[in-house]
């Protein structure tokens, strides 16, 4: 909006407004419109860069392209920024997921190794070859959900170990 030398913009074709009357203007209330004539009374003012009194009682047909430009911007000024969108990408939030389970296969898998019997029953021997084919899938994939998968899938197959062999883990 590009104001006058004169200070005074026409906003409605007729001029129907309450205007209201500030003496001293508080400091939470910015004044946007003065009535001509009157240096108390206002019928545009914000209060608390939230509140806003558009004091004209007329339709928006009646209001110039002046008003209507100015209600825009005034609208556009109080309206809130769009908070950033934050777009979460699954793929990356499971990464630390799938190195706490990778670092817990590790574990178990050392742990079992130290404790396998000379000759490896074919129930485990089954469970190992399993647990291997999960822990390969894990490392070969560039998804971190299905390899989260796959390590829990391992980490099952290690617990089902464990307990074939009755050994204990400490994790």
């Amino acid at each position: 909006i590009s104001i006058p030398p004169s200070n005074i913009i026409v906003l409605y074709t007729a001029t129907n407004h309450v205007g209201i009357f500030l003496p001293s203007i508080p400091p939470s209330v910015v004044v946007l419109g003065r009535e001509i004539g009157s240096a108390t009374h206002y019928p545009l003012t914000l209060e608390n860069n939230r509140y806003l009194l558009w004091g004209f009682h007329d339709s928006p047909n009646n209001m110039t392209t002046t008003g209507k430009d100015l209600f825009i911007n005034v609208v556009n000024y109080m309206a809130p920024l769009p908070e950033e969108a934050i777009f979460a990408n699954p793929i990356a939030a499971f990464m630390p997921v799938k190195n706490y389970h990778l670092r817990q296969v590790n574990a178990y898998l050392e742990c079992i190794e130290e404790n396998l019997p000379e000759d490896v029953p074919e129930d485990v021997q089954a469970l190992l070859d399993e647990m291997q084919e999960h822990i390969n899938n894990a490392n070969t994939t560039g998804n971190t959900i299905y390899a989260n998968n796959e390590l829990l899938k391992a980490l099952k197959c290690c617990e089902d170990i464990r307990e074939k062999l009755g050994i204990t883990c400490p994790l």
